[in-house]
């Protein structure tokens, strides 16, 4: 790389892994990718470091000046592109453009609005009921988090939440929703015609896992709302829980000593888990809606699920199976023994007080 380097190009080194590449009079967007390109092929080249190899990739985001351009502004457009490139699979480079530039100012500005959004009372949880499938009577619920911005109207929480976890809010967010979730559970709890037993499943993060004082709190929560812990479904996606190993199966050893349940969400989507599954302290594997949805007679993932099924038997572990949206579906995951769904076949999220509504028909219909 450096035999190609111009006399007036510049190198530095910003901070951590990231390096800014300036090179002047380049005419075209074309030019500069080409220029990039060259750049992350001689970082390419393997590395013989103490005799074993190491090879280098870059994710590079190329941005061209323009006349308003301030270096300040043109640094920030390049390193959105370079975030960009790594959202899509890093080892890749991609070029900033306006609808970049739209797209950086809209995440900027959601997370500003985040921490006035908790305190104005702007984020609410929905609840998407839990059946169990043989006799299809809702055992319990999950908690949803939504947000609706005064002027941004309702923001997909498949947009907000990696927001919120890249700027350090996803913990106060946890925080709010395990409190709320927990509540909700003691008022249905407390009703008289309503099972004791009903379950609440929440999501933990994995900042949150990595909070110390959240056995302690998730304890104090359980304690005041006077609910069985054994009915407080705690959700780790198989990602949080294979970034530190070791660490997630002291805190949810913990949290299972506490009496609540543990659950694997998006099981199978992730990554190594299967070497560990023995060894971590969980009851209850829930079967990404993407198995769900592919299931039928001889396809693939029919045999997928057959096999969750089989390794879950084995390991004396429960299993629900998420997005079922069709009455094939349910009874095909019927026949093949799984024990609990949750889907638009039954029913969306929903408020609490549609919740509570839903509960009583069902129990009448029961």
């Amino acid at each position: 790389m450096v035999d190609g380097l111009r006399p007036d190009d510049i190198v530095a080194r910003i901070g951590g892994d990231e390096f800014v590449l300036v090179r002047c009079n380049l005419q075209t967007l074309e030019q500069a990718t080409a220029f990039a390109e060259e750049a992350r092929s001689a970082l390419g080249v393997a590395l013989d470091v103490g005799g074993r190899s190491f090879q280098v990739t870059a994710s590079i985001g190329v941005a061209l000046s323009t006349a308003s351009d301030t270096p300040d502004s043109l640094l920030r457009d390049a390193d959105d592109a370079m975030c960009q490139a790594k959202q899509d699979g890093r080892n890749r480079i991609t070029a900033f453009d306006m609808r970049a530039r739209q797209r950086a100012h809209r995440r900027q500005s959601i997370a500003q609005a985040m921490a006035q959004g908790l305190e104005r009372h702007h984020f609410h949880l929905e609840y998407q009921p839990v059946f169990e499938l043989p006799h299809r009577r809702v055992v319990g619920f999950e908690a949803l988090l939504r947000w609706e911005h005064p002027v941004f109207g309702s923001i997909s929480p498949s947009e907000f939440i990696p927001i919120a976890e890249a700027s350090g809010m996803i913990v106060p967010l946890g925080d709010w929703v395990l409190e709320e979730a927990i509540h909700q559970l003691a008022a249905w709890q407390g009703a008289s015609d309503v099972d004791n037993g009903l379950w609440m499943a929440v999501n933990l993060s994995a900042d949150q896992l990595r909070q110390p004082q959240l056995v302690e709190r998730i304890a104090g929560l359980i304690a005041r709302a006077g609910v069985m812990a054994g009915t407080v479904h705690l959700e780790i996606t198989e990602s949080s829980l294979m970034d530190r190993v070791d660490n997630a199966i002291e805190i949810l050893t913990a949290l299972r000593a506490l009496g609540t349940r543990i659950s694997i969400d998006d099981f199978g989507t992730g990554y190594s888990s299967l070497s560990y599954l023995s060894r971590l302290p969980v009851d209850i594997i829930k079967i990404d809606r993407s198995f769900v949805e592919g299931l039928g007679e001889g396809r693939p993932d029919t045999l997928i699920v057959r096999a969750i099924m089989a390794l879950a038997a084995t390991l004396d572990l429960h299993v629900v199976a998420e997005g079922v949206e069709r009455a094939e579906q349910a009874d095909l995951l019927t026949e093949l023994g799984c024990e609990f769904g949750q889907g638009f076949f039954w029913s969306r999220s929903l408020r609490p007080q549609e919740a509570r509504r839903w509960i009583d028909v069902v129990s009448r219909v029961g």
